[in-house]
């Protein structure tokens, strides 16, 4: 599905950070990035920080679904927290 992309220096600190994405959801920008080859990967932002990453890269028409299903779910997520 999607990757964080940092690592946290205890348990209470990667939850925090859960709680701080799943309060933002309506502000994640996806964001694609093509590498070399073609294939696109897809980025969520938020404030300017990149803050989930696609686990690998795929056919550049897939991927902003991709991205978008992934908010709808963190989305989802939240409304039942």
């Amino acid at each position: 599905m999607a990757i964080r992309a940092r690592d946290f220096a205890s348990e209470d600190a990667a939850l925090e950070d859960l709680r701080r994405l799943l309060r933002a959801t309506s502000a994640l920008r996806p964001v694609s990035v093509a590498d070399p080859v073609g294939r696109t990967a897809w980025w969520l932002v938020l404030d300017g920080e990149v803050v989930l990453v696609a686990p690998r890269p795929v056919a550049p028409t897939v991927a902003a679904t991709r991205a978008q299903s992934v908010i709808r779910l963190l989305q989802r997520i939240a409304e039942k927290a």
